[in-house]
């Protein structure tokens, strides 16, 4: 978690709105963030189920909602705009 919050706020620092963002936008230590959650959520799914029987729809409902949201902000953002490198505020 402490590296997902450095990757954060390493790309906030970097962030400027007058310079082309492609270095923070590519930087493998600026997007480190999004891989650190998927890898702690990944772990914190894994223990979760062997603790807990979740039921196959509220499962598939999950990854309908993802999906879904996924393609939502496929197709509204692109890589210029600020709400992604300063926390979702502009």
């Amino acid at each position: 978690m402490i590296m997902t919050a450095l990757s954060t706020v390493w790309m906030a620092a970097l962030y400027s709105p007058a310079l082309d963002p492609l270095r923070v936008y590519y930087g493998t230590d600026t997007r480190a963030a999004g891989f650190l959650v998927g890898a702690m959520l990944a772990v914190i799914w894994s223990t979760w189920q062997t603790s807990h029987k979740t039921g196959s729809s509220f499962r598939e409902a999950l990854g309908w909602t993802g999906l879904l949201a996924l393609m939502l902000l496929y197709n509204k953002l692109n890589e210029f705009q600020p709400f992604l490198y300063r926390g979702a505020s502009s």
